[in-house]
């Protein structure tokens, strides 16, 4: 069976909290979801450190490392002043 590693960042480790191997010959999409993460909290993925889509079929040796969406920030609400 062809391997990869696949290596969580972030926010992402709550679905898969260290680095593990998974399958090859599937798109990174089908990998995401075998591994039960939501597809659209992954902003980028990097194959063997290089940015590649969800699309990219993966290969066998490749290393998958996957970062979240980051946010943050504070929203401010402006108060009506009653006299």
């Amino acid at each position: 069976m062809k391997r990869v590693k696949v290596v969580p960042v972030g926010m992402l480790k709550k679905y898969l909290s260290e680095t593990v191997t998974a399958n090859s010959h599937q798109t990174v999409h089908q990998l995401l979801d075998g591994l039960g993460i939501p597809a659209d909290l992954v902003a980028v993925v990097m194959v063997n450190g290089r940015q590649e889509p969800k699309s990219y079929l993966l290969q066998e040796g490749d290393q998958v490392k996957l970062v979240p969406l980051v946010g943050g920030g504070q929203t401010l609400v402006k108060e009506k002043m009653v006299a």
